[in-house]
């Protein structure tokens, strides 16, 4: 397999060619997608914890199926997500949406959430939704967090993963969650808006952890919601709550950029080189490159899961069309 994807060239909306345009918008005014009733499923974890998994439900099931993992403090709601599930229904695949810990309409049972190396419970549901579908190939797509943890999945787990897995798509994945920290953490930046509005739904789901679960972590209440950076907050909380040593324990062993020499399964990659989320250069050309199952579609343009092509008033969503195109070269319709 070739290491340089083949989808069209990314040609971005004129008049929302910068990257903050494209990031923002993508996010946030899009209209909203319209989807056959979503069906939710629950998978009992094996800690006695649970995940769901939301399916539009057209009242069959293709011979096909996709697992999409939504990014940090996203869910099956996301624009993105439902976008991509409207992309794979019209190819003809059942859309599985998968909801990490703490992402669904209901608290979990346990103190612990989800990180961006949570590749255990990708696995279970995986596996899970697998099961229940037996012979039935599949496919999985990423957006951001997701997406690193998809290829850490991957390329760690490469013996554990189901066999039907034929395929991936990471968009606009981190590969370092150091480096993307620090980038994002910098004072006086435009990445600001992005470590502020991410922290607004992060923190408020920790500090409620923390009251239902007391001394689940050393920090207190008022010591999370002064965590106003990833490196405050990571280390106050999403490493000690997961059983890592501290914040840089925890990048360094969930980025999913050290797990793709060894992944096993055709993976495209979709990345933006002016992404506001990362620092210039942070795509790893030649690691990707090395390995024969990657496609790497890297783009001048697009935001971080933004690229919004076509005209201004009729926008259209080239990730999506570039992902649902490669699924569709491995995966029955």
């Amino acid at each position: 397999m070739p290491t340089t994807a083949s989808p069209p060239t990314f040609l971005p909306s004129p008049w929302l060619s910068n990257r903050h345009v494209q990031t923002i918008l993508a996010a946030t005014l899009r209209r909203p997608v319209e989807l056959p009733t979503l069906r939710r499923e629950r998978v009992e974890l094996e800690d006695g914890d649970f995940v769901d998994v939301a399916s539009p439900h057209a009242g069959r099931r293709p011979t096909s199926w996709v697992l999409v993992l939504h990014g940090l403090a996203g869910s099956s709601r996301s624009p993105a997500v439902r976008g991509m599930a409207a992309a794979l229904v019209a190819a003809g695949h059942e859309a599985c949406l998968m909801n990490y810990r703490g992402c669904s309409d209901e608290p979990n049972r346990l103190p612990r959430s989800y990180h961006g190396g949570e590749s255990d419970d990708v696995l279970a549901v995986m596996r899970w939704l697998s099961d229940g579908r037996p012979g039935r190939p599949f496919g999985a797509v990423g957006f951001s967090i997701g997406a690193n943890m998809l290829m850490k999945l991957l390329g760690d787990d490469v013996s554990r993963v189901p066999a039907p897995l034929v395929a991936a798509v990471a968009i606009s994945p981190p590969f370092d969650l150091a480096r993307c920290a620090a980038f994002l953490d910098r004072p006086f930046q435009p990445q600001a808006i992005y470590r502020r509005s991410l922290l607004r739904v992060l923190r408020p789901k920790a500090i409620d952890t923390l009251a239902r679960f007391p001394g689940c972590v050393p920090a207190s209440i008022a010591d999370l919601r002064a965590a106003d950076t990833f490196a405050k907050f990571d280390g106050l909380y999403t490493a000690p709550i997961h059983g890592f040593e501290d914040a840089a324990d925890y990048w360094r062993r969930a980025s999913g950029g050290r797990s793709i020499a060894t992944i096993d399964r055709p993976l495209l990659i979709l990345s933006a080189a002016d992404d506001p989320f990362f620092p210039p250069g942070y795509v790893p050309r030649d690691t990707i490159a090395a390995n024969p199952r990657l496609s790497l579609a890297l783009t001048d343009r697009g935001g971080h899961c933004g690229f919004i092509s076509g005209p201004a008033r009729s926008p259209a969503f080239w990730a999506e069309q570039a992902a649902a195109a490669y699924l569709a070269a491995h995966l029955p319709a």
